[in-house]
């Protein structure tokens, strides 16, 4: 996505960083996080949405292993903390050279209040907490 950078406001995180991205006059790449393109990450929200107990619960703790990108943990907190259904969202990787590149280059913003991101080995986490 494209964005005028002097009509729109537009956070640093969410500038695209790579030279690979191609260029258009006037405008900066943007990473918009408010919506998934991969339709493996559509499938996987479809299951979250369907799982029975989502209605009695009155606010959401997610764990989300691997971080990847951090696109999908940023869709949850762009859609799900704004609608105040999360209470906290952690995302583990065992490879702290991932969640650089994420935060680099994919505009992975992890605010320690909402989503907090570790680097750890998942199964020792889940068997911590």
């Amino acid at each position: 996505m494209y964005r005028d950078p002097k009509k729109h406001q537009i956070p640093e995180q969410q500038l695209a960083k790579s030279k690979l991205c191609p260029k258009k006059k006037g405008k900066v790449a943007i990473i918009n996080h408010d919506w998934l393109t991969s339709e493996y990450q559509q499938v996987m929200m479809a299951g979250l949405f369907q799982a029975s107990n989502m209605a009695s619960v009155d606010k959401l703790r997610i764990l989300h292993l691997g971080t990847g990108a951090g696109v999908l943990p940023m869709f949850l907190k762009s859609q799900m903390a704004s609608l105040n259904l999360v209470e906290k969202l952690v995302t583990i990787d065992n490879n702290q050279d991932m969640i650089t590149v994420a935060k680099n280059y994919f505009g992975f913003d992890p605010d320690g209040q909402i989503l907090e991101s570790l680097q750890d080995d998942g199964y020792e986490y889940v068997m911590k907490n």
